[in-house]
C-alpha cells in the first residue's frame, strides 16, 4: 500500500458497516449549475460569460468549468454554505437572464435508494429493512457462485471470441468508466502483476476530495461497493470450486471515478464531472450503479456530450424507490431493473416505463469487504445488474470491434446501435414479463453478440429505441405526476393546482417557474406529497380554500424558496 493510499485511510478512519447501519442522507446544495450561450459558443467566451453572469451575486464565487469543451459550469460561493431555499431563487433568477440557457441547484440528496423513513411515506409500508448489499437470507438456486452467468449465457459469448480473426480476449481493448465508492485491492479486481491489471488505478479520479487517489476508504453506507460492482465487470475467469466471481468482460480495463462516501446519497455536480471527465479521456463505457430520484438538466447534457463522443452510458434503475431514478430515466442511458435466478423481479427493483432491461440482481456472487477482511458473497440490488450489463457492452464493442463500429456508424450512433440490439436481440421474455415495467426482456448476453449488425443506426437516434409503448410525458405536471404513480395523473394535476393557487390552466405557467423546485419537494418531502393528494381528492380547483398544512411544515420552512413560500400562503 502506498503512502498516499495510508495517509487517505488515517484521515477519513472508519470501519467497514452494513448499509442498514447507515445514517438516512439528507439532501443538501452544493451550489449551481449553469449553461450559458448556445451550443455553438466558443469555450473561452463561454468562460467569459459565466464569470460576467455571477459576478452581481452577493459575495464571492468560484466558477468551475465542468469540461474543457462544455458551455457548462459549477458555481459554489467561496466564502459560505448555500442554504436550498437561496439556491432556488438564484437559479430563477439566473435562468432570467440574457446568456443563461439554464441554471439549477447541484444537489445532493438521497441516491439510489430512499432512506427508510421517505421509502415508508412512498410506499405506505413500514421501514424496509437490509434492502441492498449483503442479506442473511437468500433464494434457493443461487448458490452456485456463476449462476447470474450460466442464466445470461456468458460463457456462451465468450466462447464466440474464439473465432474471431484476428484473435481477441473477451473485452480486450475496453476502457470502462466507472463512477462509484472507488475501488479496493480486492484480488477478485486487483494483481500484484502490473502487466495483468485490470484496474487502471493511475487514470482515476476521486471527485469526492478532488484529488487522483481514487481509493475507497471504507467509509459508512456502501462500504466496498464500487469493489463489488467492478467485480462483476473485470473480475478474471479462474478455476477452483471455491466462491468466486467470474467478470462479464474479464479482458477490459476499468478506470476508478471516486464520486461519493456511498451509493445511497447522490452528489450530481460529482456525477456531472466524472461523466465529462471519462467522455474527456477516452473511455468506451460508464457503468453508473447509483442514481438520484430528482431530474438534472446539466446531467443530461453531460450524457449527451459523451453520446456524441462514442460513450455507452449504462445505469441502474433504483432500489424501493417507486419510480426509476436519475440518470437511468434518460433516453442517452441504458436504464436496468434486477432479477432473480428463477426469472422473475426482485421485488425491491424499481420499474416504469424508463426500463430498458432487467439483469440479475438478487443473490448475485461478487466482491466484499466484511469486518476489513477481503471476501465474496452473495448480495442484491440493481447495481450489481448495472455492472452485468456494463460489462456486456464491453463485450459488444470488443468482439465488433470498436474502431469498425465507428467507422461503419459514426461515433456519435454508437450508443443508439448498441441500444437498439441489446433490445431487440439481447433479451429473453419469461412468461409473464411486463415490458411497460420491467423493459425488453431479461438479459441474454450470448444472443447480443450473435445479432447480425444493421445496416444503418436508428433514424431518431437513442431517442426513438425504448421498450415501453407508453406515452412519454408532455408538460412539466405530467413529469411531477410521474412522482406519484399510483395515482391518477387528475388528482396529482388538481392538487398542484390547488396549492399552488391557480386552477388548472394556470398550472403549466406556475410549473414553467417553480417546476423543478415542486418536483423536489414531491419526491423527498413526504408533507409536501401528502398535502398535494389531500387538495386533488377535493372535489373542484378553486383559489383560496383550507389553509395549507406545509406552513406548519419545517423542513417545507427551511427548505422552500421564498417564491414557492408566498404561493402557499396565498392560497
Amino acid at each position: 500500500m502506498t503512502r498516499r493510499v495510508q495517509a487517505k485511510r488515517r484521515r477519513r478512519p472508519a470501519p467497514p458497516i452494513t448499509l442498514r447501519e447507515a445514517p438516512a442522507p439528507e439532501a443538501s446544495c452544493e451550489g449551481l449549475l449553469l449553461a450559458v450561450g448556445t451550443p455553438e459558443i466558443e469555450p473561452g467566451r463561454a468562460l467569459e460569460l459565466a464569470r460576467a453572469v455571477v459576478k452581481p451575486l452577493r459575495g464571492a464565487w468560484s466558477v468551475r468549468v465542468l469540461s474543457a469543451e462544455s458551455r457548462t459550469f459549477r458555481v459554489t460561493p467561496s466564502d459560505r454554505a448555500l442554504p436550498l431555499a437561496e439556491a432556488w431563487s438564484l437559479a430563477r433568477a439566473l435562468t432570467r437572464h440574457r446568456d443563461v440557457d439554464f441554471a439549477e441547484p447541484a444537489l445532493a440528496v438521497p441516491g439510489l435508494e430512499p432512506p427508510p423513513a421517505l421509502a415508508r411515506a412512498l410506499r405506505g409500508r413500514g421501514p424496509i429493512r437490509a434492502r441492498s448489499g449483503v442479506a442473511d437470507r437468500h433464494r434457493p438456486g443461487s448458490e452456485p457462485c456463476d449462476w447470474s452467468l450460466q442464466l445470461c449465457r456468458v460463457p456462451q459469448a465468450k466462447r464466440a471470441f474464439e473465432s474471431l480473426e484476428p484473435r481477441r480476449r473477451p473485452g480486450e481493448g475496453i476502457l470502462i468508466g466507472h463512477p462509484d465508492t472507488g475501488y479496493t485491492r480486492h484480488p477478485e479486481i486487483w494483481s500484484a502483476d502490473p502487466q495483468s491489471r485490470r484496474i487502471r488505478d493511475r487514470d482515476g479520479y476521486d471527485f469526492h476530495d478532488e484529488d487522483a487517489d481514487a481509493v475507497d476508504p471504507l467509509e459508512p453506507g456502501n462500504p466496498g461497493h464500487g469493489t463489488s460492482t467492478a467485480s462483476i465487470i473485470i473480475s478474471d475467469d479462474l478455476p477452483g470450486a471455491a466462491p468466486r466471481v467470474d467478470g462479464v468482460a474479464p479482458f477490459a480495463e476499468l478506470v476508478p471515478l471516486r464520486v461519493s462516501t456511498s451509493v445511497i446519497h447522490m452528489s450530481y455536480a460529482r456525477l456531472i464531472e466524472a461523466l465529462y471527465y471519462a467522455a474527456d479521456h477516452g473511455h468506451h463505457v460508464v457503468s453508473m450503479s447509483l442514481g438520484g430520484p430528482l431530474p438534472n438538466r446539466t446531467l443530461r447534457e453531460a450524457l449527451r456530450y459523451g453520446v456524441a463522443r462514442g460513450v455507452i452510458h449504462v445505469s441502474a434503475a433504483g432500489n424501493v424507490w417507486p419510480w426509476v431514478v436519475y440518470p437511468g430515466r434518460y433516453d442517452e442511458v441504458v436504464a436496468v431493473a434486477a432479477t432473480h435466478c428463477d426469472d422473475g423481479i426482485w421485488k425491491h427493483s424499481a420499474s416504469g416505463p424508463e426500463v430498458d432491461l432487467s439483469a440479475p440482481g438478487e443473490s448475485v456472487w461478487s466482491a466484499r469487504i466484511h469486518d476489513g477482511a477481503f471476501d465474496v458473497a452473495r448480495g442484491s440490488g440493481t447495481s450489481l445488474a448495472t455492472a452485468m450489463t456494463a460489462g456486456t457492452a464491453a463485450l459488444w464493442l470488443s468482439y465488433h470491434g470498436r474502431a469498425e463500429l465507428i467507422r461503419r456508424y459514426g461515433r456519435a450512433h454508437l450508443f443508439a446501435v448498441f441500444k437498439d440490439l441489446l433490445l431487440r436481440f439481447g433479451v429473453q421474455t419469461p412468461a409473464g414479463w411486463k415490458r411497460n415495467r420491467h423493459g425488453a426482456g431479461r438479459l441474454d448476453v450470448a444472443a447480443l453478440l450473435a445479432a447480425s449488425l444493421p445496416d444503418s443506426a436508428p433514424a431518431g437516434g437513442a431517442r426513438a429505441v425504448r421498450a415501453s409503448r407508453v406515452a412519454r410525458r408532455s408538460n412539466a405536471s405530467d413529469e411531477v405526476a410521474s412522482f406519484f404513480p399510483d395515482q391518477e395523473v387528475e388528482i396529482v394535476r388538481r392538487g398542484l393546482a390547488s396549492l399552488l393557487g391557480t386552477d388548472a390552466r394556470g398550472l403549466e405557467v406556475e410549473l414553467q417557474d417553480l417546476g423543478d423546485e415542486v418536483a423536489f419537494h414531491a419526491t423527498l418531502n413526504p408533507a409536501f406529497r401528502a398535502e398535494v393528494l389531500r387538495g386533488g381528492r377535493r372535489a373542484r380547483v378553486a383559489r383560496g380554500g383550507a389553509p395549507s398544512r406545509l406552513r406548519a411544515d419545517a423542513r417545507f420552512t427551511a427548505e422552500a424558496s421564498p417564491e414557492l413560500k408566498r404561493r402557499v400562503r396565498s392560497r
